[in-house]
C-alpha cells in the first residue's frame, strides 16, 4: 500500500502542476482573452488605473469568464468542500450562486457561444486518491443561470486542465484513467498501477464522440506528459513530451506534436527537441510549441517550419507563452520579437514570481501580474510590448493567483483571494 500512495502522489503532483485558470475566446464579442494566444481584442487603460469594486467570496477565485453583457462567470473555492459557480454584474453585485456538489475539485470552464458554460472537474473522494478510489472525473454543461443541463462521468479518471471547444460544441480535454493492477505480489512490495492518458471528446449533448487511448505507463514507466489538446481550423494538435533524463541513456528530452482529426483518428505525428508541458498555441496560420528552452514553429499540417534556439525558458513550467498579433513570443521574463528576431528580458527583480500568463491587450500593451517576495506585495503592471516599457505599476493588496481577464469598457477583472474589478479613474 505504500508503493500505491507513492505512485499516487507523483501522479497526482504531475496533474496538478499547470492548474492555472484561464479564460476563453472563440468569439471576441463575448470572450475577453484568448486562452492559447492571450491576446485580447479589447484596451486596457493607458494610464495607472484605480481599483472600482472587490467582491469577497470567501474563498479563492479560480476561474472567470464574461459574457456579451458584460455579467462575470467565476468558480471560487478553497482546497476542502464543493466549489461554487456564481453570476456577477459589471458593478460587483452578485446576481446569483450556486455549489456544484457532484464535484469537489475544478479543472476548467468554458463559455460556449455566449449561452452556455462547460465544466471540467473531478470528484476526489474525501481521503484522497487511494487504494482503489481514483475518484471520477466530470464534464458539465451549465445555462447561464446555473442551472445543471447535462453531465457526463468518467470513474477512475483525472482530467487535463484546459478544455477546448469548436464551433459545433464537441468538447475536447485530455485525462488520465487509472487502475490497480492485481499481481499478487508481496504486501511489503505494493501493487502496481496502470495509467493509461486518454483524449476525450464530448457533443455538446453530452454524448461521447470518441474516447483515444494516447499511451500507457505502468508504475509510471515510461514516464511522459500529455498536453491540454487544442482545435487547429477542423484538426485537433496536441503534444506528448518524455521526461527521461536527458542524460540517462544519451536521451535528449523530447516529444512530438500529434494530430486527429474530429473523430479522433490520429493523422500525422512530428518529433521535436526539448519537453513542453503545456499546450501548443495556435495563431498567425502556425502553431508554437515551446521545447524546453527552444521554441518550435509548425504549420497548420503538423509540419515542422523553423526552431528558434534558446532564450524561452520559463520562470514557471506551469505558464504558457503568449503570442502577439506581430507574432513577438512573451515566455517567463523573456519576450521574443519577431520583427528583429532577438530576445530580450524584462521584469528582472529578485525574490518574483509570474503567478500566470500575461495579456496582450489590442494596442500591444503587455499586462501581467507578479509577486514580490521580499516585500510580500503584488503588483499589475502595463508594459508596452515593444520597447519593454513601462506604462503604469500598481500594488493591488490581495493574492493574486490565476489569470485575468480585460472587458470590453477597458476593465480588468483579476481573481485571487478576491475578485476585483480595476478600471480607469472618474
Amino acid at each position: 500500500m505504500k508503493k500505491i500512495a507513492v505512485m499516487l502522489l507523483v501522479a497526482l503532483a504531475v496533474v496538478a502542476l499547470p492548474r492555472e485558470t484561464t479564460a476563453y475566446a472563440a468569439n471576441a464579442a463575448i470572450h475577453q482573452s484568448d486562452v492559447w494566444t492571450r491576446q485580447s481584442p479589447y484596451v486596457a487603460p493607458a494610464k495607472r488605473p484605480e481599483i472600482k469594486w472587490a467582491l469577497d467570496l470567501k474563498n479563492y477565485v479560480r476561474h472567470v469568464v464574461v459574457d456579451s453583457k458584460g455579467i462575470i462567470y467565476l468558480i471560487s473555492h478553497d482546497n476542502f468542500g464543493h466549489p461554487q459557480l456564481t453570476a456577477v454584474t459589471p458593478k460587483g453585485k452578485m446576481l446569483w450562486s450556486s455549489k456544484l456538489e457532484h464535484i469537489n475539485a475544478i479543472s476548467d470552464m468554458y463559455l460556449y457561444k455566449d449561452s452556455s458554460l462547460v465544466i471540467v472537474g473531478d470528484d476526489i473522494p474525501e481521503g484522497g486518491r487511494g487504494s482503489e478510489d481514483f475518484g471520477t472525473a466530470s464534464i458539465s454543461s451549465y445555462t447561464l443561470d446555473g442551472k445543471q443541463i447535462w453531465e457526463k462521468r468518467y470513474r477512475d479518471y483525472t482530467t487535463g486542465n484546459n478544455v477546448d471547444v469548436n464551433k459545433d460544441g464537441v468538447i475536447i480535454v485530455t485525462a488520465s484513467y487509472v487502475q490497480v493492477i492485481h499481481n499478487n505480489k508481496p504486501v511489503s512490495e505494493g501493487e502496481d498501477i496502470k495509467e493509461e492518458k486518454r483524449l476525450l471528446g464530448i457533443r455538446k449533448d453530452g454524448s461521447e464522440k470518441f474516447n483515444i487511448l494516447m499511451g500507457t505507463e505502468i508504475n509510471s514507466k515510461p514516464f511522459f506528459i500529455v498536453s491540454d489538446p487544442i482545435f487547429v481550423k477542423d484538426r485537433i494538435f496536441l503534444t506528448i513530451s518524455s521526461q527521461d533524463d536527458i542524460r540517462q541513456s544519451g536521451r535528449v528530452k523530447s516529444g512530438e506534436l500529434i494530430q486527429y482529426n474530429q473523430e479522433g483518428k490520429k493523422i500525422s505525428s512530428t518529433r521535436y527537441t526539448g519537453e513542453n508541458l503545456l499546450s501548443p498555441i495556435y495563431d498567425n496560420h502556425q502553431i508554437y510549441v515551446i521545447g524546453g528552452d527552444n521554441l518550435h514553429i509548425f504549420d497548420t499540417k503538423g509540419k515542422l517550419k523553423k526552431t528558434i534556439r534558446g532564450g524561452f525558458q520559463s520562470t514557471s513550467n506551469s505558464h504558457g507563452p503568449s503570442i502577439s498579433k506581430k507574432g513577438d513570443v512573451v515566455f517567463g521574463r523573456n519576450i521574443y520579437h519577431a520583427q528583429n528576431k532577438k530576445v530580450t528580458t524584462f521584469n528582472n527583480e529578485d525574490r518574483t514570481y509570474f503567478t500566470s500568463e500575461p495579456i496582450i491587450d489590442r494596442n500591444g500593451n503587455l499586462i501581467y501580474h507578479y509577486k514580490n517576495y521580499a516585500e510580500n506585495k503584488n503588483y499589475l503592471v502595463s508594459m508596452k510590448l515593444d520597447t519593454a516599457k513601462i506604462n503604469w505599476k500598481m500594488s493591488v493588496n490581495h493574492d493574486i493567483n490565476d489569470q485575468w481577464v480585460i472587458s470590453s469598457d477597458g476593465t480588468i477583472y483579476v481573481a485571487g483571494t478576491k475578485l476585483v474589478a480595476i478600471g480607469k479613474k472618474n
